[in-house]
């Protein structure tokens, strides 16, 4: 009976042992016809020095822009594909893990293609391993490494595309990171207005900034400038960009060649690449930063550090103003700062609009006209009520042509006695102090739209798409104007849909610098002194400027 024992646990061993070397043989097999069967095509040497790894000129894969979080157990991975290309890709993952052992695996049914714009579209994955592999990569990974081929072409990556590897879930996270679309036709004569951007948002109590950078002008004053804020200011070069454009022998263009296509398929290619840029420093961000703002290089949320926080107490106060005077504006009103100003307000915010615990801000627009705008604006406001008497219990509309040439013109409009009385203040504190304020101030830097000293808000501009500030432990993915995917923290489930809240623009909103836009009718009780911005941002910058 003991040796039919004996006899039995033998033969099972024998069939584990060949079940085993069955699987690993046919795994290998896979991996190896991959392989075997892959076909040539011709590369430019100087596309080695590129920031994309490339399949023909069918598919795109930014070097950097590939993640795996650990603690998730979710590979995001992101390229661009051609129109006719098949999609029927297959993926060969290879890890190098902490204990010396080295997995590979081939995956062939992830690819999926969102987003076509006439012959290219911009791709997602999400991927997440079975159990049994992710039990054995979780904290393990040394390196891991990703080689894709298009099954239909029988073309591959030359190179491995590395994964970069994070935890989303840290403790730790501290601060707010902000991600800023790339800065283009950049020249010497911008020098003073790019300074004053970056300076903003240090001054706004952000912790670190990146934007990229594939058109500043090579000179040296930016060369000082970015050494001067290398603790501040982390700048990603973007050399070329994948040719979506043309079937030509160039794989890639460089931006010189891709902003002289000017057309519709262009702009939506390098909006696309910015869409892709914003998600990966977003991704690299994740596990260091409590917040990350993603948003354009004219747009930032100030804190409200005036002791005047809400846009209703500026009302009420220009309304209550008897003769103002400088120090009535510029002195009395005074200003509170704090270490990691940003991640402190935006705290401070959550308590205030009842945020749930791990959901994003989103913050509606107030547009930000240069001065110029304003000036145009108050003048035709001084003339509609000095042209004849006005009475209060009426309707007043005033039209300010700025633009003769293209007809473009603002519709402001008077609806009731508040708004009257509300309307004579705002001319007498721009007449007496903002006005000459900017005519003594707007020649000494040139900081062109950055001076800026009324915002418009309300209902008049909220049709104007706002911005996202995302809080790093929900939002998974983003685009340019809200969060498109959370992963839930107690389940690890991928949520599909925005998870924001949107905040009351009483309390705070996002100051978006434009030269110019199609406008609604402007209540004129909607456009605002910004004593927030002059007091606390602007008049600290340009007195550190000029001394």
């Amino acid at each position: 009976m003991e040796n039919k024992s004996k006899l039995f646990v033998f033969f099972v061993f024998i069939v584990i042992i060949s079940i085993f070397y069955f699987n690993f043989s046919l795994t290998n097999k896979q991996i190896k016809s991959v392989y075997e069967t892959e076909s040539e095509w011709n590369e430019d040497e100087n596309d080695r020095t590129c920031q994309w790894i490339s399949i023909d000129r069918d598919y795109f894969f930014k070097r950097s822009s590939t993640f795996f979080f650990n603690d998730a157990n979710l590979l995001t991975f992101t390229y661009f594909a051609k129109a006719k290309a098949s999609l029927n890709l297959v993926f060969i993952f290879h890890f190098h893990l902490k204990n010396k052992e080295i997995i590979t695996k081939n995956i062939s049914n992830i690819t999926r293609s969102i987003g076509k714009r006439k012959n290219f579209g911009l791709s997602y994955i999400y991927y997440r391993f079975d159990n049994e592999t992710y039990s054995r990569i979780k904290d393990n990974i040394e390196t891991f490494e990703i080689k894709v081929k298009d099954l239909s072409t029988k073309k591959a990556t030359k190179e491995l595309i590395q994964v970069r590897v994070k935890n989303i879930f840290q403790r730790n996270k501290k601060g707010a990171f902000l991600c800023s679309k790339c800065m283009y036709n950049t020249g010497i004569k911008d020098f003073d207005s790019v300074k004053w951007w970056i300076d903003m948002k240090q001054k706004a109590g952000y912790t670190k900034i990146s934007f990229c950078n594939n058109s500043i002008e090579h000179h040296e004053k930016y060369t000082q400038l970015f050494d001067e804020y290398k603790d501040f200011v982390q700048l990603e070069q973007f050399n070329c960009l994948p040719n979506l454009y043309d079937n030509s022998s160039k794989y890639f263009l460089s931006y010189s060649e891709f902003s002289k296509l000017d057309n519709g398929l262009a702009y939506h290619i390098f909006d696309s690449v910015f869409i892709f840029f914003m998600n990966e420093c977003y991704w690299a961000n994740i596990d260091k930063y409590k917040y990350v703002s993603v948003m354009d290089r004219d747009e930032i949320v100030f804190p409200r550090n005036l002791k005047l926080k809400k846009n209703s107490e500026i009302r009420e106060y220009v309304a209550a103003l008897n003769n103002p005077t400088v120090d009535s504006i510029f002195k009395d009103l005074n200003c509170q700062y704090e270490d990691n100003n940003m991640e402190k307000y935006l705290d401070s915010l959550a308590v205030q609009i009842g945020k749930k615990k791990n959901s994003s801000f989103y913050f509606k627009n107030g547009i930000k006209f240069p001065n110029e705008l304003f000036m145009t604006l108050f003048e035709s406001i001084e003339l509609y009520f000095n042209q004849s008497a006005r009475k209060k219990e009426e309707k007043h509309k005033i039209e300010a042509v700025y633009d003769k040439k293209n007809n473009k013109k603002f519709v402001i409009t008077i609806s009731s006695a508040n708004e009257f009385d509300y309307s004579l203040k705002l001319l007498e504190l721009h007449r007496k102090i903002i006005g000459p304020y900017y005519e003594e101030n707007k020649d000494k830097l040139l900081i062109d739209k950055y001076n800026s000293f009324y915002t418009i808000v309300g209902s008049s501009v909220h049709w104007v798409f706002g911005k996202t500030i995302h809080n790093t432990n929900r939002s998974l993915a983003t685009e340019i104007h809200f969060n498109t995917m959370q992963l839930d923290y107690s389940s690890l489930k991928i949520v599909r849909g925005r998870d924001v809240a949107a905040v009351n623009d009483n309390l705070g909103h996002l100051s978006h610098f434009k030269k110019g836009l199609r406008m609604k009718p402007i209540p004129i009780s909607q456009i605002i002194p910004d004593l927030n911005y002059i007091n606390c941002y602007y008049r600290p910058l340009i007195n550190k400027y000029l001394n």
